[in-house]
């Protein structure tokens, strides 16, 4: 089974390029993990997010 990180690392990104600060896939895994974990708003998804934050940097880094 492929990694949810390298399925939708594929996806087509269509946001303005001046205005992304973060990359789509990271967004995506980021939702999911904290989806996961119980959050059920945006607001939670972010506050989750900034929490975990060193933890997030390094999860959804590919391995060599």
């Amino acid at each position: 089974m492929e990694s949810p990180v390298k399925y939708f690392a594929h996806m087509d990104d269509f946001r303005q390029l001046g205005k992304v600060k973060h990359k789509l896939v990271d967004i995506i895994a980021i939702t999911i993990a904290a989806v996961i974990c119980g959050c059920e708003d945006w607001y939670e998804i972010e506050d989750s997010a900034i929490l975990k934050r060193s933890m997030v940097k390094n999860l959804f880094r590919p391995t060599q």
